[in-house]
C-alpha cells in the first residue's frame, strides 16, 4: 500500500491510498498539480498592475518556476520586492541583477 498524507487545511488530513487509484486518477491529480504551482508563480503579475510587460513577467517566472522544479528544488526564495521594485525591472535580467544585488546588500549589513 502507497499512502500518502494530504493536508487540506482547517485541520483536515487525509491518508489516501494511492495504489487505489487508477492511471487516469493519478495522471489528472499530476497535472492538476503541476497546473496550479506554475499558475500560483505568475499570479502577481496582473494585467492592472503590469499593463505592459504582465504577459513576458508572467513567462519569466513560469519559465524559473519549470526550471527550478526541474533541478528539484520545491522553493524558489527570493528577496521581497514591492510592485513598485518589480515595474522598474523591465526584463528578467534586470530583475535578476536587482535581486542578487540586494542579497550582496544584506551580506555586507
Amino acid at each position: 500500500m502507497t499512502t500518502i498524507t494530504v493536508n487540506l487545511g482547517k485541520g483536515l488530513v487525509y491518508p489516501v491510498d494511492k495504489s487505489r487509484l487508477n492511471q487516469t486518477v493519478l495522471d489528472h491529480a499530476e497535472y492538476i498539480g503541476l497546473k496550479n504551482i506554475l499558475q500560483d508563480s505568475h499570479a502577481a503579475f496582473t494585467k492592472k498592475e503590469f499593463p505592459d510587460t504582465y504577459r513576458e513577467l508572467s513567462k519569466n517566472a513560469v519559465d524559473r518556476k519549470l526550471a527550478a522544479l526541474y533541478n528539484g528544488e520545491l522553493r524558489v526564495n527570493t528577496p521581497s520586492m514591492t510592485i513598485e521594485d518589480i515595474k522598474k525591472a523591465m526584463t528578467i535580467e534586470e530583475l535578476e541583477a536587482e535581486l542578487k544585488a540586494r542579497k550582496a546588500a544584506k551580506k555586507v549589513a
